[in-house]
């Protein structure tokens, strides 16, 4: 489960975001990057789609953890990527904080 996902693509060509899964924290990574490729499948495709671009990586690649959780003891991502030509990268680093 997941809870809402809105991205946006800034005028820097930065697309950024969150995302909250519902997992337990003791979840494996490749549980944790399957539920983040799930939730963000559909939004960063929307996105490639109305820019004409593609993916340069796994949606799951785009998600920072936050520390500690949000509503819900939901695990919270911060979503982060940079146009570069015709393609979407994940950007890496903090976003306002």
């Amino acid at each position: 489960m997941t809870g809402p996902i809105e991205l946006s693509v800034g005028d820097d060509g930065m697309v950024t975001g969150e995302v909250a899964i519902a997992l337990p924290p003791w979840s494996k990574a490749a549980a944790r990057n399957k539920a983040l490729d799930a939730a963000l499948a559909g939004p960063l495709h929307a996105i490639c789609t109305r820019m004409r671009l593609v993916l340069a990586a796994s949606p799951s690649s785009y998600a920072v953890p936050r520390s500690g959780k949000g509503a819900e003891g939901m695990l919270m991502y911060d979503v982060r990527g940079m146009i570069e030509g015709d393609r979407i990268v994940p950007a890496r680093g903090t976003v306002g904080h």
